[in-house]
């Protein structure tokens, strides 16, 4: 099985950009997990996360990028992802988890008027995280 690739790189706009490259899944997602927390305390808190390289994300994939958004969310910063494959992108839909960020196309796109710097005073987006019954 290939490792998982992760490189990180702080824009000059602000935004961190984390480069994910491999499958996502119950292996790999603990070094994702870090990976995205580290990325959101690191300049502003605005991190995008790059997976045009991963050709796989399972349930526990999903779990990390939950939690970065509510890490964002904690940090009143922001998290989106850009360059999803048509599963991922499905996947997201299908779980919810889209409507809680924002994806992108690419990176380019993800740099333009649409990545802008988040206002600081706005209201967070709700994130509901269900606990099982005790």
């Amino acid at each position: 099985m290939a490792e998982l690739q992760l490189d990180s790189r702080l824009r000059d706009d602000g935004w961190t950009v984390l480069t994910v490259a491999g499958e996502i899944d119950i292996q790999t997602a603990p070094a994702l997990d870090v990976a995205l927390q580290r990325a959101l305390l690191t300049g502003d808190g605005m991190v995008v996360a790059d997976l045009s390289g991963v050709p796989f994300l399972d349930a526990s994939g999903v779990a990390a990028l939950v939690r970065a958004v509510a890490g964002a969310q904690l940090r009143r910063g922001s998290f989106r992802i850009t360059g999803c494959t048509d599963f991922i992108a499905r996947l997201v839909q299908l779980t919810g988890l889209g409507e809680h960020l924002e994806t992108g196309d690419d990176l380019p796109t993800a740099s333009a008027a649409r990545f802008s710097r988040p206002p600081r005073d706005r209201a967070s987006p709700r994130l509901w995280l269900v606990r099982p019954p005790v």
